[in-house]
């Protein structure tokens, strides 16, 4: 596995890098993402590029019904999507689009096994990063990205132990998690780069790679760490798999508890270090944790709880 990982960072650290490891992108995505985080993208325009893709209104539908805009009944209407979601929420949609083939299941394996807890852990780290990010004043679309550009990573490491054919040989455990992270973490500058992210999201991702998920001396990289521990407490609460499951040599069952915390503070999935963890939230990520821990009791079938690991 070390020598599949030390071969999976040579390559993506390579100039230029290996571009068949990284997220997949059309050629005119980079661009359609640095005008969404321009000032003079208004909201007719973008809705007029939702309407010519049936996978951008569908995503918009549903970004649109979910916990965090939906106040009412249910929202069938494209306009009326739009007008429910505005300028930022749209943004959020495309983004999304963008990057959910990063936990495409036909990658492999591993992959496979993992994508579901991928995709649902990354979309509720980029939601929570977005709220942080706008309770102290900053972009909360910038934060949505690096949040998504960091679980990527996620992605690409299990595919490249498919690659390797590395499953069989991976023992589940706080080794094996300290590695994936570490890998993970690792891929966040090649993978923003790759994106023609802008400096503002750069800086970040490099000192991700640099030296690892951890509370950083910029607002940006605290916001991701709170938001990366705050998605785990969500899914470890709940007993749902992490990408431990997806590298297991026989598959594991998806009820049990993931270990995996990335940045080393298992507190975090207690309730008494998630209060810790929200204690240091505003408002706006608060409510955000409201409105997911509902959606994942709502989604699994639990009454919903109260306190720091529910949605009171």
């Amino acid at each position: 596995m070390q020598r599949a990982l030390q071969r999976l960072a040579e390559r993506a650290s390579a100039s230029p890098p290996d571009a068949t490891l990284l997220p997949r992108t059309a050629g005119v995505v980079p661009q359609v993402l640095a005008q969404l985080r321009g000032p003079a993208w208004s909201l007719p325009v973008l809705a007029e590029h939702v309407s010519r893709d049936v996978t951008l209104v569908a995503e918009t539908l549903a970004l649109a019904n979910g916990a965090l805009y939906r106040h009412g009944e249910a929202v069938v209407d494209l306009a009326q999507a739009i007008r429910v979601l505005g300028a930022d929420g749209l943004r959020r949609a495309v983004a999304r689009i963008v990057f959910r083939p990063v936990a495409d299941p036909r990658s492999g394996e591993l992959a496979a096994r993992g994508a579901a807890w991928l995709w649902t852990h990354t979309d509720r780290k980029a939601q929570l990063c977005a709220a942080l990010a706008q309770d102290a004043g900053l972009d909360p679309f910038d934060a949505y990205l690096l949040a998504l550009v960091h679980g990527a990573g996620w992605g690409v490491v299990l595919r490249a132990l498919d690659a390797a054919q590395a499953g069989p040989a991976l023992h589940p455990g706080p080794a094996l998690a300290a590695a994936l992270a570490a890998a993970r973490d690792g891929l966040c500058l090649p993978i923003a780069r790759h994106w023609q992210l802008p400096p503002a999201l750069l800086r970040p991702a490099a000192e991700v790679s640099r030296a690892g998920l951890q509370p950083g001396a910029s607002p940006a990289l605290h916001h991701l760490y709170l938001a990366d521990r705050l998605a785990t407490a969500l899914g470890s609460s709940s007993g749902e798999a992490g990408p431990e499951v997806a590298t297991a040599s026989r598959p594991t069952s998806a009820g049990t508890p993931s270990p995996l915390d990335p940045a080393g503070t298992p507190s975090a999935q207690t309730p008494t270090g998630t209060a810790t963890l929200l204690a240091r939230a505003g408002p706006a990520a608060r409510a955000c944790w409201q409105a997911l821990a509902a959606a994942r009791d709502a989604a699994s079938g639990a009454e919903p709880r109260s306190g720091p690991q529910g949605a009171a």
